[in-house]
């Protein structure tokens, strides 16, 4: 594969969507659970998006953010690597 070719930006368009939608997704759902759910007599009484609020999405966005300065992090301290 050559560098700057459409291949290569495809892959790593799909390397990039598949790396921070699994983050995004992961932070909103905690978030959701941080937030709680509604329950009745011990049994689960919402729908099936009550995890979806706002502060969930900041979650998920918190999350997102994060792992993107980890992998900045991560990229210096790999090209420093003693050989």
């Amino acid at each position: 594969m050559t560098r700057g070719s459409v291949r290569e930006k495809r892959w790593t368009a799909g390397f990039m969507v598949g790396s921070a939608v699994p983050a995004f997704c992961q932070g909103a759902i905690l978030g959701g659970v941080v937030q709680g759910v509604k329950m009745v007599d011990g049994v689960f009484a919402g729908s099936a998006f009550d995890w979806l609020n706002p502060f969930s999405l900041v979650c998920g966005l918190a999350v997102y953010v994060r792992l993107c300065f980890a992998r900045r992090h991560m990229v210096g301290v790999a090209h420093n690597w003693p050989a």
